[in-house]
């Protein structure tokens, strides 16, 4: 999986959106998603670059009297750029 980003200047006054070379496609729209985790807990550690998450948290569970293990996305947000390429 290959990933590119783009940078947002928010207080420039020439261009509120600069795409990054990588991003760039002459023959295909490029389509920015951006994949808002809030606080979704993962029971196990995850290592895919979408979804990483790596900070532990315990929760008291008062129905069954135990700390649960979870796991906390490592950023808020994540952004993943696609290319839709329409032939006719």
């Amino acid at each position: 999986m290959q990933c590119s980003s783009a940078i947002f200047y928010p207080k420039s006054t020439r261009h509120l959106f600069t795409i990054i070379d990588e991003l760039k496609q002459k023959d295909a729209d490029v389509s920015l998603k951006l994949v808002l985790k809030g606080r979704v807990r993962f029971l196990k550690i995850v290592n895919d670059p979408m979804f990483s998450a790596h900070r532990e948290i315990e929760i008291y569970d008062s129905n069954n009297a135990v700390k649960r293990k979870y796991y906390l996305s490592d950023t808020p947000a994540t952004l993943i750029g696609c290319t839709e390429q329409v032939n006719s």
